[in-house]
């Protein structure tokens, strides 16, 4: 817990370079989306948003292995082009206020627009009614097998 701060501030920045990142003023909520056909990471990107710079105590090998063995699902789940919602997070000041919704429904307009799906996933319980009240369908629902961590993917078609 000490060092997301460290990695989720690399994920942004990852995210900056090469994504797509929307945020209400203020900060009060922010989303961060890899495009279309875009979603692969790159080594010499992970190191452009500074991954090669984290602490030597952040636990990169045990990501890798994490993110590996998770990366198969979304594949299956999403193969081809899409919006993947990476992050959306809320100040907890304001979370229950509707704000990361107004976000989320912003990303899917954008999808809408450009005609392509939309992917996520999140190993919080509590937040898998939120995506489903988004129009997300439920695609993973399985743990992460070194860790136990529980991952529910979810898939949102294109809207017609």
């Amino acid at each position: 817990m000490r060092l997301a701060p460290v990695m989720f501030e690399a994920l942004v920045r990852y995210d900056c370079l090469f994504g797509q990142v929307d945020h209400l003023p203020g900060f009060t909520a922010v989303a961060t989306w890899l495009r279309p056909g875009e979603t692969a990471e790159t080594s010499e990107r992970l190191a452009a948003a500074g991954f090669d710079d984290l602490p030597a105590e952040v636990p990169l090998a045990r990501l890798d292995a994490f993110f590996s063995t998770i990366g198969p699902a979304h594949e299956r789940a999403a193969p081809e082009p899409h919006w993947y919602l990476r992050l959306l997070g809320v100040d907890p000041a304001h979370q229950g206020q509707g704000v990361g919704s107004i976000l989320l429904e912003h990303g899917l307009r954008r999808a809408d627009e450009t005609g392509q799906p939309c992917y996520l996933e999140t190993f919080a319980e509590r937040n898998v009614p939120f995506y489903l009240r988004h129009g997300f369908e439920l695609v993973v629902d399985e743990p992460e097998p070194s860790s136990g961590i529980r991952t529910w993917g979810f898939y949102r078609a294109q809207a017609h």
